[in-house]
């Protein structure tokens, strides 16, 4: 009798991650007997379901808050843009060794660069207002810099964050041009806007808001949410309501995971299937 193979995401919490259902439509729809679960994991415990991942039936995993970072040292090799990051999503078991990669960054590239082409406007050209200097800001942050952009503001209510990101996006392309707000600055200059924080999601301490007042704008700016749920917030309703171009953010989360299963499967991964799984529950 097989045993089922596994892959699961490790964080705290996970209860709410969309992740198995965009995985296990994808893993049955090309008949993989493999499962994807949810392993909810104390940071006392990380050592332990780190370890875990060896086990013979279990192929890897995503990590999600809050161990992007922490799970790194855990780890035997750290590959590709997730060294710069300094954040892992995804870990594969290799030849016995567990490598931690990162596919938030190209998970957002992959679609914001569909949409800049869409509206005709270069990488290099951008003017990007980034707001919040999380996790989820740092790999956005380093994603926007290795593919061309030159000028980014951080906009983050506490400074030391901002810094630190600012410091580190300093040191991996020295000629970026790189401000950093404690407050939302006037928004005129900016051809892009990115909501990098969890305002405005759904069961979020901030539900129907929005990280700033679209006032004083370029008719012309991009707006770019990486909430998924709901799936037009009330940031993306104001930029529609205003007739500007948008991104929500399901494409980012299907293409980040598209990206892990195919680390995993060493196969292309069914993304019409990923994205109608998620229509089904949000």
């Amino acid at each position: 009798m097989s045993i089922t193979t596994r892959i699961g995401i490790i964080g705290s919490p996970v209860a709410h991650s969309l992740s198995p259902t965009i995985h296990n439509a994808a893993l049955q729809s090309m008949s993989l007997d493999i499962t994807y679960e949810l392993w909810e994991t104390s940071e006392k415990d990380l050592s332990r379901r780190i370890s875990m991942l060896q086990e013979p039936n279990i192929v890897g995993a995503n990590v999600t808050i809050p161990f992007k970072q922490k799970v790194i040292p855990f780890l035997d090799e750290i590959e590709g843009i997730a060294k710069d990051i300094g954040a892992v999503n995804t870990i594969v078991k290799r030849n016995g060794k567990l490598i931690g990669k990162n596919t938030d960054a190209e998970g957002f590239m992959m679609p914001l660069t569909a949409e800049l082409r869409r509206i005709k406007l270069p990488i290099e050209k951008t003017q990007i207002l980034l707001v919040g200097a999380g996790g989820a800001s740092r790999a956005i942050a380093f994603a926007l810099a290795q593919a061309g952009s030159n000028n980014i503001t951080i906009a983050n209510r506490t400074l030391e964050p901002a810094q630190t990101l600012s410091n580190a996006l300093s040191t991996f392309k020295p000629n970026l041009s790189v401000d950093i707000e404690t407050s939302i600055p006037t928004l005129e200059k900016f051809n892009c806007i990115i909501n990098a924080t969890s305002v405005g999601m759904t069961g979020g301490p901030a539900p129907n808001q929005q990280p700033c007042a679209l006032v004083e704008i370029n008719s012309k700016t991009l707006i770019v949410d990486i909430v998924y749920a709901p799936k037009e917030t009330t940031f993306l309703k104001t930029a529609r309501s205003l007739g500007l171009p948008r991104l929500g953010g399901i494409p980012m989360l299907v293409h980040q995971a598209a990206l892990s299963f195919e680390i995993w499967t060493g196969k292309e991964a069914p993304l019409n299937t990923m994205y109608a799984a998620l229509e089904k529950v949000i």
